[in-house]
C-alpha cells in the first residue's frame, strides 16, 4: 500500500488514540460522554521504514503470550511467560550467595 492510500488510515488512527487517550485520564466517573471532540493533523509526512520485526506468539499454561522481538538487536518487548518457582529460587540463590560473600569480605576487614 503506498503513503496516500496508507494516510487516511493513520489518521483514524492518530485519532482515535488521542481520543482514547485522554477518556483514560478521567477517573472516579461511572460514565464518561463525548460531547465534541476536534483533532486537527498538521503537516502530515511519510518515511517509509522496513524494521526487522518479530511478532511470536506463544501459550503457556492455558495463557496466550504476544510478544515482538527486534531482529537487530534482539530485545524483547511483550508479555513473557515466566516461571515464578524458579524465579523465586534464582533469586533467594543469588541473595544467599551474595550474603556469604558480603559476610567473608566483612570478616577479612573487621
Amino acid at each position: 500500500v503506498d503513503a496516500q492510500q496508507s494516510m487516511q488510515r493513520a489518521n483514524e488512527r492518530i485519532e482515535q488514540s488521542a481520543q482514547q487517550a485522554l477518556s483514560e485520564t478521567v477517573r472516579d466517573y461511572d460514565s464518561v460522554r463525548t460531547e465534541s471532540c476536534s483533532v486537527q493533523l498538521c503537516q502530515a509526512q511519510t518515511r517509509y521504514a522496513l524494521y526487522p520485526v518479530w511478532i511470536l506468539n506463544t501459550k503457556w499454561k492455558d495463557q496466550l503470550y504476544t510478544f515482538a522481538m527486534n531482529g537487530q538487536t534482539g530485545k524483547f518487548v511483550g508479555n513473557l511467560p515466566m516461571d515464578k518457582g524458579k524465579f523465586w529460587t534464582m533469586a533467594l540463590s543469588l541473595g544467599v550467595g551474595l550474603s556469604v560473600v558480603a559476610t567473608i569480605v566483612m570478616m577479612l576487614i573487621g
